[in-house]
């Protein structure tokens, strides 16, 4: 039987999803868990990809998984190189005041970016200039910066990309109106780090052969850009699937999952619009 796999990375579970004919065939969660100092409290993704791997591998021998989607929070952010991350990924619930006073000077526009000031680090752009500061030497190796989510799908396909949730998701990077970077983005000097924007549903590649080789995964299964957003739409029939950026509408610490066969919507990608918070996609 063919399934999508929706890897479901959040701050306190992380689940392995399967999809099909419309319907969750298994779904498999650990608790997602941070790594203490040194250099500073961060998120265990090591932990999570080696299970994830896993989970995937004992998936495959019983399924033929087409598709690998990311879903993840929108409050984590990668600064990677072609291997993987330069800077361990910071647990946003750390204390990174150190810089605000230039950060905000900086950052803090409401209006344009739509991005509330948030505690420590539930900005991923104060995450990232507190790091660039703390550690300059490593950051000044990174080549992209990229959502939680792409981060997955990063190590999955080995292609960066960006997504609109993830940018716009209460980061300061994002000006929703104008479609494109804050002028922080500018000031910091990280407009060349940001990867092309791509589609949640974008097809980024197939898996890395080495990914392939460990999991018995088909060597043609794709890994789709993934969602910055608590609320996912897979089609089962077509593999297409939509979401937008309206995590006020589920509770904290909630993921929901909309599944739904092709045949029972009409709306396309570009032009839909959310019955839940009536907001155009990506917006």
């Amino acid at each position: 039987m063919d399934a999508i796999a929706i890897l479901d990375i959040g701050k306190t579970n992380t689940k392995v999803t399967l999809v099909a004919d419309g319907r969750v065939i298994e779904q498999r969660r650990r608790h997602s868990e941070s790594h203490p100092a040194p250099p500073y409290l961060h998120l265990a993704n090591d932990r999570i990809w080696d299970w994830a791997l896993e989970q995937l591998a004992d998936l495959a021998r019983q399924f033929n998984i087409t598709d690998i989607v990311p879903v993840a929070h929108g409050a984590s952010v990668a600064v990677i190189d072609d291997a993987g991350l330069v800077l361990p990924m910071l647990d946003y619930e750390l204390d990174i005041s150190d810089f605000d006073t230039e950060y905000d000077r900086m950052a803090r526009d409401f209006a344009a970016t739509g991005s509330p000031r948030l505690p420590c680090g539930h900005n991923t752009s104060r995450q990232l200039f507190w790091l660039q500061r703390k550690f300059p030497e490593q950051f000044a190796r990174a080549k992209a910066i990229v959502g939680y989510a792409q981060y997955w799908s990063f190590l999955l396909s080995g292609v960066a990309a960006n997504e609109l949730t993830a940018l716009g998701c209460h980061t300061d990077l994002w000006q929703p109106r104008a479609g494109d970077f804050s002028p922080l983005v500018d000031k910091a000097g990280w407009r060349g780090l940001m990867p092309v924007l791509r589609g949640a549903g974008d097809v980024l590649g197939p898996i890395k052969p080495e990914i392939a080789a460990r999991t018995g995964l088909s060597p043609h299964c794709r890994v789709r850009c993934g969602k910055g957003a608590p609320i996912l739409i897979a089609a089962a029939a077509s593999c297409d699937f939509w979401a937008c950026g309206c995590s006020a509408a589920i509770g904290k610490s909630r993921r929901t999952y909309l599944i739904l066969p092709a045949s029972m919507y009409s709306f396309t990608i570009e032009g839909s619009v959310c019955w839940l918070c009536r907001a155009q996609n990506g917006h």
